[in-house]
């Protein structure tokens, strides 16, 4: 359940709740008489059980709904909702299915401490395309998306955690469920406050998915469905680099590498580089966040590199080409802002160097890649964002680009315009950035995404209402890209680079 479905107007519920999950790729009609007979007598529930519990649901909220305006509005809660699909009784949670799976569906619900022992109602909904379901019982019923129609699955004294069995062996297939997604929401309310449900605001998703596997032996291009086992090589030597302090040498330039743990010869692989904030300063490859983002990308079929370059600190010695450029962009006489824009221009040389790197090694192992991304955060977003959409506007030969993506950053190289000197024909952009963010500005991101859509290019900004700088206050995989989506910010991130780095 979310605020779509707890709005009083019914076109506007009905609205929002099109956006919350995509259309099964078969009829409503067949689905909803599919699932109806499927789901006929394969609930239980308990207060206690001995199976591990599922995983965490991302977002939850409580949704209130004014008995004066009837206007609903979302707080806070620390109740806590659990869901997940398996096909191995319990001992693994899978997000695809195959129709012919044997699928266990289990949820629980963790309430607030002060709720425990109070009489409550708990809900469970079925979210299929534009067709919504209400779990009353054992039976799955069609629901209109209206607040005054919603009926509970179980009326009952609340104890600290209730445990849902949803689905016992049940098998999509042969109910003639071939292929689509099915959105799971599960919440509870206090009979003593009917104005305020408490809620998993993101949602278990399980996509039925003909061929769907726990783990790909075998590459098949990126399949966010099934995924592959990840192997990691770290501290890779990818070029060097001149520093001058503390003395002139050639640095190593390190990178770590995420690929699939398959055979990859004769594939085309997608590839990401993904480059660390740290204000030209400092930072670092191994940083826990972008760690996690290289692994979910290799997950799902990327070749990905998560790269160091050389900081302002060591006074890095350009190429003749930066150094032209540099010269011409950093024009402060403050000592320590000089530094910084030579940090600033290293990052970028680095990252090119980073990138022929790239094309070597998946020459020296077989392979093509076929599509080339970036993602940086904070510093790592600027130079992200300067070498996808500003070097190729002085000369510097840059490799076509699929998708940017940019954690609170900014394009720092425009000399020539007062527009951002990016156009209709380069990677699609999606970024990430705080409203009250002290160190990069909001409305950098504000006026890049104006310029993009004033030229028809791709985009797409998520705004953190409230939110500074960085990884932990942005909070991308446990806050909703907007409110309704029923989508993570990291979530929206990986759907939207897959949907560019796809395109033709």
């Amino acid at each position: 359940m979310n605020t779509s479905i707890l709005a009083i107007d019914k076109k506007e519920n009905l609205m929002l709740l099109n956006r919350m999950t995509d259309r099964l790729f078969l009829s409503s009609t067949t689905f909803h008489s599919a699932l109806i007979s499927l789901l006929l007598v394969v609930t239980t529930m308990s207060a206690n059980t001995a199976a591990a519990q599922p995983p965490q649901l991302a977002v939850a909220n409580a949704s209130v709904i004014d008995p004066v305006t009837a206007e609903p509005s979302i707080q806070s809660t620390t109740a806590e909702f659990y869901a997940g699909a398996s096909i191995d009784e319990g001992l693994s949670y899978v997000s695809c299915v195959d129709p012919l799976d044997s699928v266990d569906l289990e949820s629980s619900l963790v309430v607030e401490n002060d709720h425990v022992g109070s009489a409550g109602n708990i809900y469970v909904l079925a979210i299929v395309g534009e067709e919504s379901y209400m779990l009353v019982g054992d039976v799955f019923l069609p629901w209109d998306g209206l607040r005054d129609s919603l009926e509970p699955f179980a009326t009952k004294t609340l104890q600290a955690t209730e445990t849902i069995s949803v689905l016992d062996q049940v098998q999509f297939g042969p109910a003639g469920i071939e292929q689509g997604e099915l959105a799971i929401y599960i919440g509870y309310e206090l009979i003593s406050d009917t104005n305020k449900i408490y809620y998993s605001a993101t949602p278990l998703r399980v996509n039925i998915e003909p061929g769907a596997v726990i783990s790909r032996s075998q590459y098949v291009g990126v399949d966010s469905c099934s995924p592959y086992v990840v192997k990691r090589t770290s501290a890779i030597v990818y070029d060097t680099g001149t520093i001058t302090n503390p003395a002139t040498a050639e640095f190593d330039l390190l990178l770590d590498l995420y690929v699939p743990d398959v055979d990859l010869s004769g594939k085309s692989v997608p590839s990401m580089v993904i480059i660390h904030g740290g204000g030209f300063y400092g930072g670092t490859r191994s940083q826990p966040a972008l760690v996690d983002y290289a692994e979910r990308f290799a997950a799902q079929g990327y070749l990905a590199i998560s790269i160091d370059y050389r900081v302002a600190g060591q006074v890095p010695e350009l190429n003749s080409q930066f150094a032209s450029l540099y010269n011409q962009s950093v024009t402060t006489e403050v000592e320590t802002e000089l530094l910084q824009g030579l940090g600033m221009f290293s990052a970028m040389e680095d990252s090119l160097k980073a990138l022929a790197w790239l094309e070597n090694y998946a020459q020296e192992q077989g392979f093509e890649i076929s599509a080339l991304g970036l993602l940086g955060g904070s510093a790592g977003a600027i130079t992200s964002l300067n070498v996808g959409y500003g070097l190729n506007d002085y000369g510097f030969a840059v490799p076509e680009f699929k998708a940017v993506v940019n954690h609170w950053g900014n394009l720092l190289i425009d000399l020539d315009t007062s527009k951002p000197s990016i156009t209709a024909d380069e990677a699609a952009l999606i970024s990430v950035h705080g409203t009250e963010d002290p160190t990069v500005l909001y409305s950098g991101s504000v006026e890049i995404h104006a310029r993009a859509d004033e030229i028809g290019l791709t985009n797409e900004l998520i705004t953190s209402e409230g939110a500074g700088h960085g990884f932990d206050v942005n909070r991308l995989w446990d806050s909703e890209s907007f409110a309704g989506s029923g989508y993570t910010k990291g979530e929206r991130i990986l759907n939207f680079v897959n949907a560019a780095m796809l395109t033709p």
